[in-house]
């Protein structure tokens, strides 16, 4: 037990079963080792299992000259800015602002707008950063004044909540999902003369598992004209930002018809065509004004993008600070995100992994690949997570302040990696345990 001098805030930590420590392990696919014990991996992030595909690495080493048959080159004297393994891959010791911004930034920010559907004659573009972290605190303060408003979802991630607080603009945050609260702050705030309002949520709730109200924010939006900001982190990928209008019903319960050319990828269900026309002929998907995605989640890769207008990236470019100060990416890592992106897009594997990530969540009545399993008490939470892990299945506790105080629980992450029999096992053993049972 910590008692004393700097040590006290660690004790108060300990006591109240939240204080946390950097475990040692090794992921390999859908288990994970840790102290020489192998378990199922219930707390990855890799929803497609991309980051595991070690026949997709050699694909994609193949195609920049770094395959097993390209092992002869030097890599000394190359000025050609080529792909071969003669370049300086590894490292980029510069920010984009100065001479980082190498030409597979180009290339990545264009297939990007070409996997969300978007072409050359649209006022759209694309903007890489370095994480979703670094994109969420520098984009708010950005775009906003300090007579400017943001309305924000409640169980908004940590990174979007500094990033307001950082930002110098008025902000408030609205019940989660609670469209009506969203809408009286709205009213609240509708006489202030030149203020733009900007509303901000998620896609998919990273603690949660749960999809926004695309239809009722729509609704709002045509009637107040608020900006909208969607962080996309945990849908990027894996399944639409624009949900099904009916949560239960997920996209991918068979595999895409033989011939289908986009694989079936999420952004192929466009805003236009996604649910029922107003009686006025609008869509009621909303206008995102602001989408953020993350590359280290399905994507297996690192760094964040937004897409916008190409005049707001512009803006970004000269005001968000946590772009211009920051180191860019290496160019081997942006040659390998693009190429998961064109997989995403394309690939029938990647399509049907989605299908298989469909059956688990399932079994589990989940929303989505994220399944909460809310305890409430740390200590309580904590030991379910032990008594998973003495049966092999490490999840990870989530306590405060990830979560609300009193909000503790268990997180699993399902990935199309595991296997019908791992989660079969899973949902029996947490009936077992006494576990709260997930419901849609």
């Amino acid at each position: 037990m910590y008692r004393t001098g700097e040590n006290e805030e660690l004790g108060r930590l300990q006591a109240a079963g939240n204080l946390r420590e950097l475990r040692t392990v090794s992921v390999h696919g859908s288990m994970l080792i840790s102290g020489g014990k192998t378990y199922v991996n219930l707390s990855s992030n890799d929803y497609l299992g991309i980051g595991s595909d070690t026949l997709l690495q050699e694909e994609f080493f193949d195609t920049i000259g770094l395959g097993c048959n390209d092992r002869s080159a030097t890599g000394r004297g190359d000025t050609d800015g080529g792909t071969s393994r003669k370049r300086f891959l590894l490292g980029n010791p510069a920010s984009r602002l100065m001479t980082g911004n190498s030409p597979d930034y180009n290339k990545l920010e264009t297939a990007l707008l070409r996997y969300h559907g978007y072409s050359d004659s649209d006022d759209k573009a694309a903007l890489v950063l370095g994480s979703g972290y670094l994109l969420n605190c520098g984009l708010p303060g950005a775009i906003c004044s300090p007579d400017d408003l943001i309305l924000a979802d409640k169980f908004i991630h940590a990174s979007l909540i500094d990033g307001l607080r950082l930002s110098g603009a008025q902000w408030e945050r609205y019940r989660h999902n609670d469209t009506a609260h969203l809408e009286k702050l709205l009213q609240r705030n509708a006489s202030g003369a030149g203020k733009r309002v900007t509303v901000v949520t998620e896609s998919l709730f990273s603690m949660d598992g749960d999809w926004w109200d695309a239809p009722g924010i729509a609704r709002l939006q045509r009637r107040y004209g608020f900006r909208l900001y969607v962080d996309a982190a945990h849908s990027f990928g894996v399944f639409p930002v624009f949900p099904p209008p009916n949560a239960n019903a997920l996209p991918y319960q068979t595999a895409p018809a033989s011939g289908n050319t986009t694989g079936g990828h999420p952004e192929a269900l466009s805003p236009q065509n996604y649910g029922q026309q107003t009686p006025g002929g609008e869509s009621e998907a909303p206008r995102i004004d602001f989408l953020a995605g993350t590359f280290g989640k399905a994507a297996a890769s690192q760094g964040a993008f937004v897409i916008c207008s190409r005049e707001d990236r512009e803006l970004l470019v000269n005001k968000m600070r946590t772009l211009i100060f920051s180191t860019a990416l290496p160019p081997i890592s942006l040659q390998w995100t693009r190429f998961v992106v064109g997989k995403l897009a394309s690939s029938p594997e990647i399509a049907a992994r989605r299908v298989r990530l469909t059956e688990l969540i399932n079994i589990l009545g989940g929303r989505s690949q994220i399944i909460p399993v809310v305890i409430g008490d740390n200590h309580r939470t904590l030991e379910a997570a032990a008594r998973l892990r003495s049966e092999e299945y490490w999840v990870s506790a989530i306590r405060p302040p990830t979560v609300a105080e009193g909000a503790a629980r268990l997180r699993i992450s399902l990935t199309a990696a595991h296997t019908v029999e791992q989660i079969t096992r899973l949902a029996g053993l947490c009936r077992n345990f006494g576990v709260p049972e997930t419901r849609r």
